[in-house]
């Protein structure tokens, strides 16, 4: 059973208290959602750092995480704006062929499925550089090199990797869906952003363990 220690829960509390003050302010300052984004990113890699830490049992301090996420906050970065990039183009292919079809019939069903199945490989491989982000938070790679090994290590553990990680999504659905549901802050939204926070440091812990296992028997 996976456990939240007390480094772990210092975590929590940040990540919740960013998570609420996002949700209050959000509305007046969205039209900065550009800078949002970047900081949310730094903040983000911090915390992730900190789980890291915690799961390599190594001491840290709130100026720790912050530090040593600002040396691996560019890589990401260039990580995240690569990725939404190459996820843009492919749907908009995609979506502009889609378009296209005009004539509900049998050919253009077919054609759909062409389209579809075409845009599916690319995103299949996109989705086994997942793990990149972590992989240079424990390995201090490159990127390019972290990429590799996301996809080796996906690809070689992608069956159990998905069983693990399958209860994590129906959860993260569960909580967004309800919470979307629940518009403004309220006590429901309250407990539900408490829980999303917990959610989080407990996948992303399960996220390091699963590499650190993996790690441990071979290399990728």
């Amino acid at each position: 059973m996976i456990k939240i220690n007390k480094g772990e829960f210092f975590l929590f509390i940040l990540t919740f208290l960013y998570i609420l003050f996002r949700q209050l302010v959000f509305e007046k300052i969205k039209s900065y959602y550009f800078l949002i984004f970047i900081f949310e990113i730094y903040f983000t890699v911090s915390i992730y750092t900190g789980i890291k830490k915690s799961v390599y049992d190594e001491n840290f301090t709130f100026s720790d995480i912050f530090r040593e996420g600002l040396y691996f906050f560019p890589s990401i970065l260039f990580y995240n704006l690569l990725i939404s990039f190459l996820v843009g183009i492919i749907y908009l292919i995609a979506s502009s062929f889609v378009s296209s079809i005009k004539i509900l019939s049998n050919i253009s069903f077919f054609f759909f499925l062409i389209i579809i199945t075409w845009a599916s490989i690319p995103f299949f491989y996109i989705f086994l550089t997942i793990y990149t982000p972590f992989i240079i938070m424990v390995e201090k790679e490159t990127l390019f090199e972290s990429l590799r090994k996301s996809y080796n290590f996906m690809r070689t553990n992608l069956s159990f990797l998905i069983n693990l990680f399958f209860p994590f999504f129906v959860f993260w659905f569960l909580f967004f869906t309800i919470f979307q549901k629940s518009g403004k802050i309220n006590f429901l939204s309250f407990v539900l952003l408490l829980f999303v926070s917990f959610l989080e440091i407990l996948t992303i812990k399960t996220v390091f363990l699963v590499y650190k296992g993996a790690r441990d028997e071979r290399n990728f």
